[in-house]
Protein backbone atom coordinates (compact mmCIF):
# COMPACT_ATOMS: atom_id res chain seq x y z
CA UNK A 1 0.00 0.00 0.00
CA UNK A 2 1.24 3.52 -0.69
CA UNK A 3 2.63 5.36 2.35
CA UNK A 4 0.42 8.33 1.48
CA UNK A 5 -2.70 6.13 1.67
CA UNK A 6 -1.63 4.66 5.03
CA UNK A 7 -1.16 8.19 6.42
CA UNK A 8 -4.58 9.30 5.17
CA UNK A 9 -6.29 6.26 6.74
CA UNK A 10 -4.61 6.63 10.16
CA UNK A 11 -4.65 10.34 11.06
CA UNK A 12 -2.94 11.64 14.20
CA UNK A 13 -1.35 8.30 15.09
CA UNK A 14 2.19 6.99 15.44
CA UNK A 15 2.74 4.38 12.73
CA UNK A 16 5.23 1.57 12.20
CA UNK A 17 5.48 0.64 8.54
CA UNK A 18 7.55 -2.15 6.98
CA UNK A 19 8.72 -0.51 3.76
CA UNK A 20 8.48 -2.59 0.58
CA UNK A 21 9.43 0.06 -2.01
CA UNK A 22 11.70 3.09 -1.89
CA UNK A 23 11.86 6.01 -4.29
CA UNK A 24 14.55 8.48 -5.15
CA UNK A 25 16.92 9.28 -2.25
CA UNK A 26 15.55 6.24 -0.33
CA UNK A 27 12.21 7.92 0.37
CA UNK A 28 9.67 5.26 1.47
CA UNK A 29 6.85 4.96 -1.10
CA UNK A 30 5.01 1.73 -0.24
CA UNK A 31 4.75 -0.60 2.70
CA UNK A 32 2.68 -2.54 5.18
CA UNK A 33 1.36 -1.07 8.43
CA UNK A 34 2.48 -3.36 11.24
CA UNK A 35 1.54 -1.27 14.30
CA UNK A 36 -0.11 2.00 15.32
CA UNK A 37 -0.75 3.88 18.54
CA UNK A 38 -1.45 7.38 19.83
CA UNK A 39 1.67 7.16 22.02
CA UNK A 40 5.14 6.81 20.49
CA UNK A 41 6.58 4.81 23.37
CA UNK A 42 3.70 2.33 23.30
CA UNK A 43 4.16 1.94 19.54
CA UNK A 44 7.81 0.92 19.96
CA UNK A 45 6.73 -1.81 22.38
CA UNK A 46 4.39 -3.23 19.71
CA UNK A 47 7.15 -3.57 17.10
CA UNK A 48 9.02 -6.90 17.30
CA UNK A 49 12.64 -6.37 18.42
CA UNK A 50 14.07 -8.35 15.52
CA UNK A 51 12.33 -6.13 12.97
CA UNK A 52 12.94 -2.61 14.29
CA UNK A 53 15.85 -1.90 11.94
CA UNK A 54 13.67 -2.30 8.84
CA UNK A 55 10.71 -0.28 10.08
CA UNK A 56 9.69 3.31 9.19
CA UNK A 57 8.28 5.08 12.27
CA UNK A 58 6.39 8.34 11.77
CA UNK A 59 3.54 10.48 13.05
CA UNK A 60 0.59 10.91 10.70
CA UNK A 61 -0.67 14.23 12.01
CA UNK A 62 0.52 17.75 12.63
CA UNK A 63 3.55 17.98 14.89
CA UNK A 64 2.81 21.46 16.18
CA UNK A 65 -0.37 22.78 17.71
CA UNK A 66 -2.02 25.77 16.10
CA UNK A 67 -0.24 28.98 17.07
CA UNK A 68 3.25 27.39 17.29
CA UNK A 69 6.09 27.57 14.78
CA UNK A 70 9.37 25.77 14.18
CA UNK A 71 12.62 26.72 12.49
CA UNK A 72 15.40 24.44 11.27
Amino acid sequence: MKIKTILENHKDRWLAIRVSRFGENNIPLEGELIAEDEDREKLWKKVPQSKKKAIYILFSGDYLEEGYAAAF
